[in-house]
């Protein structure tokens, strides 16, 4: 019954082989591509708040069972959001 109002964010994941970036995420060290990276820069506050879902950050990347069961919850995922925030690069 708790439907918070969030965003979501859609981008190019970009190559393998792309150079990681480090973010922190309360405290907690998160490794993003520099896609995310760049669109995670380029956003203001008001374009997330009070919430936004990122794949690559509310998925767990490294849980192959995680990521099993979550990527087909993504139609709804979109479905619910109150704002979808496309980043096609800088």
């Amino acid at each position: 019954n708790d439907k918070p109002s969030y965003a979501a964010l859609s981008y190019v994941w970009g190559k393998k082989t792309d150079e990681e970036r480090s973010i922190l995420i309360d405290n907690t060290k998160a490794i993003i591509r520099p896609s995310l990276y760049e669109a995670l820069q380029h956003l203001q506050y008001e374009d997330i708040k009070p919430a936004i879902w990122i794949d690559a950050i509310c998925i767990n990347q490294m849980d192959v069972e995680e990521k099993n069961d979550q990527v087909p919850r993504m139609r709804a995922i979109y479905s619910g959001v109150r704002q979808a925030i496309i980043w096609l690069g800088p």
